[in-house]
């Protein structure tokens, strides 16, 4: 099924919130980007838990062995970031661990990255 013009959104099942999800969700409704999520940085795919996690097509696709990673707490996905994704997996077998598969190819694909703010989501006893 084609996604058509619907953003993603994929919440960890631990989550609370102090303030209304909606209020939350809206807050980002105008947002271009087609990842959204948070705390994005770099890293070594060597040096990465999981870095072994990944096909050699993705391995291929980076620079210098250097790779994104963010938090997995919230994030959203555009159709735009969706499809590409998908061609990716499918026809080119490109494949990673999500928590640094998705930003890392968000970047080596051109796609616009945003920030959340994570403030008032609580997961696991602690306040962002």
């Amino acid at each position: 099924r084609k996604w058509n013009f619907c953003h993603l959104w994929v919440l960890n099942d631990n989550l609370e919130f102090s303030g209304k999800w909606g209020t939350f969700f809206e807050k980002y409704r105008e947002n271009n980007a087609d990842l959204l999520s948070s705390n994005r940085r770099n890293v070594s795919i060597d040096e990465h838990k999981f870095g072994t996690h990944s096909s050699s097509a993705f391995r291929a696709m980076m620079k210098e062995g250097l790779i994104y990673e963010h938090d997995q707490q919230i994030v959203r996905y555009s159709p735009r970031f969706l499809e590409a994704i998908h061609e990716q997996s499918n026809s080119k077998k490109v494949y990673a661990f999500s928590a640094y598969g998705t930003p890392s190819l968000a970047e080596m694909l051109g796609l616009r990255y945003g920030s959340l703010s994570l403030k008032g989501v609580k997961e696991r006893g602690s306040w962002n």
